[in-house]
């Protein structure tokens, strides 16, 4: 009877021992969650799903106005421009648009026959890519543009020297195609604002138009078209401040 008595509770504690090591799975709870880090240098490539920002700088060459001798120099272009874009993982598709207006004074024809002094307005739209290089607080990139620009001038011709030219008023506009590819570089200063600074070149074609209008006794006038193909370099692009925002998830 004793024997039959421990047995029994051999078999007891036993079972009591296997049933202890079985949990039921649909109690169980995760306790861990996963967290992004937001200091992830990698995250800046999808953190931000937009950006927007103001050229504070540019420093360029512009289409050449009728035979302008210093066609070669550049102007610069203060607070003459907006970028936004949309970052869509290793790509940002971006918009551009910039709008100069400034009174010029040039030589035209040589440096001794007349003077030119008017307005100049001009204004581009484009729209390209730009692709990051590395993903770091520094980031160089590169990209394009394809888009339209429209260079006008409206101005007045005066005598320079003792040659009897005839002043005139003149307009003239052109209307053209431009291809821009650049390079650039980011400084991702803090989470939301970057610095940008960029270079490149335009590959321009356009319609001239050029419209005369002499100061003479018969009123003159003369009208010429022209198409051409023009390479301007831009060693500054713009220098931007740029807004990111739109987390992506």
């Amino acid at each position: 009877m004793k024997s039959l008595l421990t047995f029994t509770f051999c078999c007891i504690i036993i079972t009591i021992s296997a049933q202890a090591q079985i949990v039921r799975i649909d109690t169980l709870k995760r306790t861990y969650v996963y967290k992004q880090n937001k200091n992830n240098d990698n995250s800046s490539r999808s953190e931000f799903l937009y950006t927007i920002g103001i050229k504070a700088l540019g420093f360029e060459q512009f289409p050449k106005i009728l035979n302008q001798t210093n066609s070669e120099e550049y102007l610069t272009t203060p607070l003459n421009g907006l970028v936004f874009k949309f970052n869509d993982n290793q790509l940002s598709y971006r918009f551009d648009a910039n709008l100069y207006t400034k009174d010029i004074s040039f030589t035209n024809e040589c440096e001794d026959c007349e003077r030119l002094n008017g307005k100049l307005n001009d204004l581009s739209i484009k729209m390209g890519f730009e692709k990051n290089i590395i993903y770091t607080v520094i980031q160089p990139y590169f990209g394009a543009d394809l888009g339209f620009r429209r260079n006008n001038f409206n101005g007045e011709s005066t005598n320079i020297n003792t040659v009897n030219y005839t002043p005139y008023g003149v307009k003239a506009e052109k209307n053209g195609a431009v291809f821009g590819p650049f390079v650039g570089i980011k400084l991702n200063i803090i989470n939301r604002f970057t610095i940008a600074a960029e270079s490149g070149i335009d590959l321009m074609y356009s319609y001239e138009r050029q419209e005369k209008m002499y100061h003479d006794a018969n009123k003159t006038k003369t009208f010429k078209k022209y198409t051409k193909y023009e390479f301007l370099t831009r060693p500054l692009t713009s220098l931007s401040l740029q807004y990111n925002f739109g987390f992506s998830n």
